[in-house]
């Protein structure tokens, strides 16, 4: 054991040689100490009054001149949050403290800022400057940037901190390029404020704006005493959080009314492309997430949910390009009615609005459930699960980059927490539907906590039921398929119905035999366990979402069905047949969303049934069922169009009659 001389030397000698380790110690020590004090990333939402620092590396090139990328990144980032109100309609207002001479930097950002339309201030370092700064945070004017010019020397984040207390800021916002110095502040006794440091990569976009969002951007190390309990703060915090972002979506909505089709197709065609340039990227952010799984203990089916591949994203591209081929969706009249000479009716098709898009473990579900969205003229609320985290935001970032700047990042957003969920499901009037993708609890737990429409499924439970004269080996491919082709999907294959028949001619073993040799475990009912030396089951309703199902068999196709009501959950369920009268019969009479006659259950998902991609799989009765594309994401409106100037009270005098004649669609 070294003594505790040679123990400081070496540590000593350690962080010599490591100073980010050093500073990363740092942060740890001022995070726990300042715990209590700490506000949540969801008190960041409300703050109206936010100084931004800019040390030197972030703004400036290594030979001093201005990193004009760097600059026009934040320069986009703070106008998108400057055109974002608070509730209540509030302005938010930014100041900027530069470490960089006026004379190189003001007209960058002049040049940047009047593309933006945005107006700034231009200070100097000094009393002045904080004078103003002062009376611009407590002003209540329209959306405008103050620009203060530190000059080039140390102690540059000591003055942030200093003006931000001085001038009675709410929030801190350090963006860093190096930590030197940081952590000789001392934050807490200087602003009384919530203090975030950011490193943002050369490239990085929305890191302001995700900040304010409460996403975990950054390191919050300081914080000031808040007025309010936690819990109320927090609370109240992520009302607000959900408020912004259904408003802001609502608001984003008009921005896909104002496209073309012809644009909507242009934007979809991007996406498809980004998928690919970037897929190295998203691949790397999906391989972060799947490193962080196996770390925590996520089941293996989970993990080949979360899995992202080239090959998926190829799928995907082609997907989101086939719908884009497919003709407008919108304006189609689905009925035109003459009500009376020069007064024509029509229904015509419309988006639903806003859509709420609660997901787990599947990132391969955002790009799908967006491109179904632009099509369809919906602006998104996504809601991922965190096993994905860094794969979600990496894919929306990549995407929302190619759709600017027609579309801003109010269209498609990404929220993070249960709890802005919970806020959201009682905003009814921003949000028009609610599609959870996920396990049964969660669309459960949507179900019964929402005021607003929920469509999706609970359950996967599907059914092969191979009848008495079915094909051996159309049996094998079409069971074999349904459930070893992708075991964790919702189309899966969880229980083989058998007709007794085959239990005594040796083609149930034949067909078990199959299934084993795909490494799929095998639980039997008790009519089948016994003949075909099966463990016995303990529930006839089980989604494995693995390699196991159940086997059980059953007099014909009849008792087959009844079999399927009892126990399935109305997804999709298949015959294998070569009866005809049997394989009509089991179509006719099985009350699910997708029935087959000698195809495998994975043909249930919307890529495969022509529509581009799809939302998910409904259940459900009202709306849409099976499959869900762009038309189950649509609604209608009625256009009622006059020649002249037609009224209840003119027909009401005898003026004109009714003559409800049916017009042919064009």
């Amino acid at each position: 054991m070294c003594s505790p001389r040679v123990g400081v030397d070496v540590a000593g000698h350690f962080f010599a040689r490591h100073p980010f380790c050093l500073y990363s110690v740092f942060v740890g020590v001022v995070s726990l100490l300042c715990l209590e004090a700490m506000p949540s990333r969801a008190a960041l939402v409300g703050c109206r009054k936010v100084l931004l620092g800019l040390g030197r590396s972030s703004i400036l090139t290594d030979r001093g001149k201005v990193a004009l990328g760097r600059v026009g990144t934040l320069v986009e980032d703070l106008a998108g949050v400057l055109s974002q109100p608070l509730p209540g309609g509030l302005q938010r207002k930014l100041a900027l403290l530069a470490q960089a001479p006026a004379a190189q930097l003001r007209p960058v950002l002049e040049a940047l800022c009047g593309e933006h339309e945005i107006p700034c201030q231009h200070l100097e370092m000094g009393s002045a400057a904080k004078e103003a700064l002062h009376g611009y945070f407590s002003s209540a004017s329209a959306k405008e940037l103050a620009v203060v010019y530190a000059p080039e020397d140390s102690g540059h984040w000591e003055k942030c901190a200093k003006l931000a207390g001085e001038t009675g800021a709410d929030l801190l916002v350090l963006l860093a390029g190096k930590q030197n110095g940081i952590s000789d502040v001392d934050f807490a006794s200087s602003t009384g404020a919530p203090v975030v440091v950011v490193h943002p990569k050369d490239g990085e976009a929305k890191v302001v704006e995700r900040v304010l969002r409460g996403d975990a951007v950054g390191t919050v190390v300081s914080g000031g005493a808040t007025s309010a309990p936690e819990e109320e703060t927090s609370q109240l915090s992520q009302a607000a959080i959900a408020e912004q972002a259904a408003r802001r979506a609502a608001e984003g909505k008009r921005q896909l009314q104002r496209l073309t089709s012809e644009q909507r197709t242009q934007l979809l065609l991007r996406v498809a492309q980004v998928l690919l340039a970037k897929k190295d990227v998203i691949l790397k952010a999906n391989q972060e997430d799947l490193a962080q799984g196996r770390a925590n203990g996520l089941q293996p089916a989970l993990l080949d949910r979360l899995q992202l591949s080239e090959g998926k994203l190829k799928t995907l591209a082609e997907g989101i390009e086939a719908l884009s081929k497919m003709p407008c969706p919108l304006g189609h009249v689905l009925c035109a009615r003459e009500l009376t000479p020069g007064l024509v009716l029509k229904q015509e098709t419309v988006p639903l609005g806003v859509l709420l898009v609660i997901f787990e473990s599947r990132p391969d579900a955002l790009p799908q459930v967006l491109s179904l969205a632009l099509r369809s003229g919906n602006a998104l609320i996504l809601k991922g699960g965190k096993e994905a985290e860094a794969s979600n935001q990496c894919l929306l970032d990549c995407i929302n980059s190619v759709l600017a700047p027609e579309l801003s990042s109010d269209v498609f957003q990404l929220v993070h927490g249960r709890e802005v969920v919970s806020e959201l499901l009682k905003l009814d009037q921003y949000i028009n539907l609610v599609i959870p993708r996920g396990s049964n609890e969660l669309v459960r737990h949507i179900q019964n906590n929402s005021r607003i429409a929920v469509l999706g499924h609970a359950d996967g439970i599907c059914h092969v039921f191979v009848d008495q004269a079915a094909d051996l080996e159309k049996a094998k491919q079409v069971v074999v398929d349904s459930k070893c082709d992708y075991p964790a999907a919702c189309n899966a294959m969880e229980t083989l119905l058998l007709h007794q028949s085959w239990l005594a001619d040796g083609r149930a073993q034949a067909l078990v035999a199959a299934l084993r040799e795909k490494g799929v475990k095998l639980h039997g009912g008790p009519v089948a366990a016994p003949v075909l030396g099966l463990e016995p089951t303990t529930s006839f309703h089980v989604e494995y979402g693995r390699l196991e199902c159940l086997v059980e068999a059953v007099p014909g196709v009849q008792e087959a069905v009844a079999w399927i009501h009892a126990h399935g959950s109305g997804h999709t369920e298949a015959i294998v047949t070569e009866d005809r009268g049997a394989a009509d019969f089991f179509l006719r009479n099985t009350d699910s969303a997708c029935v087959y006659h000698n195809a495998s259950t994975r043909f249930s998902d919307g890529f495969r049934f022509g529509l581009g991609a799809e939302v998910g799989i409904s259940t459900s009765r009202i709306h849409a069922r099976g499959p869900v594309g762009v038309s189950g994401l649509l609604t209608s409106r009625w256009v009622l169009q006059s020649e002249g100037a037609h009224t209840v009270g003119q027909q009401k005098a005898g003026k004109w009659a009714y003559t409800h004649k049916e017009l042919a669609l064009q």
